[in-house]
């Protein structure tokens, strides 16, 4: 076996390679959602944040680390229920997050005093991956996305556009950096570039490309089902392997018009699971342009942190090689 067919066979055992299962509830994520003069909480904690975890000191450790705050003062959470969230559905799974629910006794109805309402969230885990959380907040008229960690513990339910915006960059690279099917395609198109300027034109046209139906997609005007986009995202990876490979295997490489197209059309399904999970955080109204903004300029940000140094490696290596 030559070295392009044992690189396509890695790729395509990146593509099959998975997690063998997934949490019953997305870890350290919930809904705040506000109707009348209540805030009614879902929230999923992991369960190295509670210092005892019998139920309750469980929620009494909640009544004193999740606080909404109005203009009369901090609001605990009443009548707190405690679920396990096994890691998957099988039979003695481990549990390493517990869903809460509660409900906030607000001082009066919604959208009345709602610039003054801040949650304070003081309940982290002890993992790297258990320092945040992230709360969709929904009312009549608005949505918004907080994204709270032990530095930023205490935030307006409904930020500036700004702080929204922020916000969202910071998801968006989170995103890019933790999701290796986009990071292993942008590896396989710049594999088979030849020189600075058409690894940068693959860059460009991957971010266009992904940014027109990301857009499309966060406004909802084209939604496929998230399994098909999935299966697509991984034929893109597989489909690009394989050319380079039975390209190179001949002797040729494909032109960087044709190239450019192809990346185009990959960049298209790749920009629909990004919105995938901008629709995932339930937003709308005036913030959800901030979002998809912010996201995008995210993934953009996370793209060239990865993708620099892998051109920088390329073009070392083919020197080498070719002074070798």
């Amino acid at each position: 076996m030559n070295r392009y067919a044992s690189w396509l066979l890695a790729v395509l055992m990146l593509c099959a390679s998975g997690p063998a299962a997934a949490h019953l509830m997305v870890a350290q994520k919930g809904t705040l959602n506000l109707q009348g003069d209540s805030g009614f909480l879902v929230l999923s904690l992991p369960v190295s944040a509670f210092a005892d975890t019998s139920e309750p000191h469980v929620v009494q450790q909640v009544q004193q680390g999740v606080l909404l705050r109005d203009a009369q003062g901090s609001r605990p959470l009443q009548g707190v229920l405690v679920s396990p969230s096994p890691d998957d559905d099988t039979p003695g799974s481990p549990v390493h997050q517990l869903v809460i629910l509660g409900r906030f006794a607000l001082a009066g109805p919604v959208p009345q005093g709602v610039e003054s309402l801040q949650l304070s969230l003081n309940l982290y885990g002890t993992g790297k991956e258990e320092q945040r959380t992230e709360l969709t907040v929904i009312s009549a008229q608005q949505r918004s996305l907080l994204i709270l960690d032990a530095q930023h513990a205490t935030q307006r339910l409904f930020p500036s556009r700004w702080q929204v915006f922020i916000d969202a960059i910071e998801l968006g690279v989170r995103h890019i950096l933790s999701g290796p099917d986009h990071l292993l395609f942008l590896a396989v198109v710049l594999f088979g570039t030849v020189g600075w300027r058409q690894m940068l034109g693959v860059l460009t046209t991957f971010t266009v490309g992904h940014a027109i139906t990301l857009i499309v997609g966060s406004m909802g005007w084209l939604v496929l089902p998230d399994v098909l986009v999935e299966s697509a995202i991984a034929l893109t990876i597989v489909v690009m392997a394989a050319l380079e490979w039975w390209m190179r295997r001949r002797g040729r490489v494909l032109g960087l018009q044709s190239r450019l197209l192809l990346v185009l059309g990959c960049a298209l399904i790749h920009g629909l699971g990004f919105a995938a999970v901008v629709r995932e955080l339930g937003l709308a109204g005036p913030r959800l342009w901030p979002t998809v903004a912010g996201f995008n300029v995210g993934i953009e940000a996370g793209q060239v942190l990865v993708a620099l140094p892998v051109m920088a490696a390329l073009l070392w290596w083919r020197r080498r090689s070719a002074i070798a």
